[in-house]
């Protein structure tokens, strides 16, 4: 698995759903706001004086994002996003 560095996160993105529960099928359109768990997390943010700061995200956490703010990577034929800390909205 690859292990991101200082503040960087990587999320397993949540596939948006195609049908309601009643079983409708629902047209979606290029969404903005995503959610995924996280899968790994870095070591923390570096301060000016060179301390660590540990992240607030933690591993199995379920976040929402803006999927254009990550980098999509592939790792072992999965489909990753890697993204700092600070570019998830909130914790679910």
């Amino acid at each position: 698995m690859v292990k991101p560095i200082r503040n960087m996160i990587l999320v397993s993105k949540k596939d948006a759903e195609e049908k309601t529960p009643s079983g409708l099928f629902m047209v979606i359109a290029e969404e903005k706001v995503s959610t995924g768990t996280v899968v790994a997390v870095g070591s923390g943010h570096l301060t000016s004086g060179g301390v660590s700061v540990p992240l607030e995200i933690a591993v199995d956490d379920v976040v929402a994002f803006n999927k254009n703010m990550a980098v999509e990577i592939t790792v072992d034929g999965q489909k990753l996003l890697l993204m700092r800390e600070d570019q998830v909205y909130c914790v679910l």
